[in-house]
């Protein structure tokens, strides 16, 4: 069963917090990251995707999503808080929100820094999971697809190859070709 699963679901519940609450050393350990393979490339919808981890195991994917969901119920909870003390003219009110957000604030990036560490997670980007091991690819800006186009001109001029990023035209089970530099 080969379906794809936005993992960046927004819900504002509480009931997640705080995050990681298991141990979080074997999902690190169990996440690749190998800053020196060349980026491998993915057509995602109508966008490019970039590799960023594999997590393995079903008790690690299941983990992984956990963690997702609870750092991005944080996330919003942090937003609600500060719309809340923003429409506050009760300074009172204000004072306690701000303590309240700025312990939140501190968990949140603790968190976050975590999920980082440990599947190259940041919650500034999209992602999609392919369930079979859970390949994370983040969405490329435009401007990174156009400077990694220009690294594949750069090279294939020098082979006298072509320069396209995915070689042809995507598969789907393989993802296409991937970058070299």
């Amino acid at each position: 069963m080969k379906k794809v699963i936005t993992t960046l679901c927004l819900a504002l519940s509480m009931s997640a917090l705080p995050l990681f609450a298991q141990d979080t050393a074997a999902p690190a350990a169990e996440a690749t990251q190998n800053p020196e393979q060349p980026p491998k490339l993915m057509r995602i919808g109508n966008g490019l995707g970039v590799y960023v981890s594999t997590i393995q195991g079903m008790g690690n994917n299941i983990q992984y999503e956990q963690n997702v969901q609870a750092l991005s119920n944080q996330y919003q909870v942090i937003q609600s808080m500060q719309l809340s003390m923003q429409a506050s003219k009760d300074e009172t009110v204000k004072e306690g929100l701000k303590k309240e957000l700025d312990d939140l604030v501190k968990q949140f990036n603790e968190d976050r820094k975590l999920m980082f560490d440990a599947y190259g997670y940041t919650v500034d980007h999209q992602y999609v999971t392919v369930p079979e091991n859970t390949h994370l690819y983040r969405m490329l800006t435009q401007k990174e697809v156009d400077e990694l186009q220009k690294k594949a001109d750069e090279a294939k001029a020098a082979e006298g190859g072509d320069s396209t990023l995915l070689g042809g035209e995507a598969d789907g089970n393989e993802g296409g070709s991937l970058l070299s530099n």
